[in-house]
């Protein structure tokens, strides 16, 4: 990826999670383009070059959160104790801080591995 940063922006952040769930786990919008267009009108104002890098971005944020989540026992969280399911929680969001050592919001990582928890695993 370049030097570019995803803006600390919670709206445009939760926004973009969102279109890119629907976009490439629901199969919504039809195109990339249609899901660029829905992101940036539901957020107007930034440059046209920050809503496709947020969006690829968070695509491959996805796509390398599907074997993270994977790779631990989140997947068991149920047959799991609390210690034991937060132990777990805690290696995918260190696994996921190493993949992306640039990535500091964690509340950014927590919506991803939630979401592909329950919808790769758990549903």
């Amino acid at each position: 990826m370049s030097t570019k940063r995803v803006p600390k922006d919670p709206f445009l952040r939760d926004v973009a999670s969102d279109v890119v769930v629907r976009f490439r786990e629901h199969d919504q919008y039809g195109s990339w383009e249609k899901a660029v267009k829905a992101f940036k009108r539901r957020v107007p104002g930034y440059d046209d070059a920050i809503y496709e890098f947020v969006l690829r971005f968070f695509c491959d944020l996805l796509d390398q959160t599907i074997p993270i989540v994977g790779q631990t026992r989140l997947p068991l969280a149920f047959q799991l104790s609390h210690k034991e399911s937060k132990q777990e929680y805690e290696a995918a969001v260190s696994l996921m801080k190493q993949r992306y050592p640039t990535v500091r919001d964690r509340v950014l990582l927590s919506t991803f591995i939630n979401w592909v928890n329950f919808w790769h695993y758990l549903k």
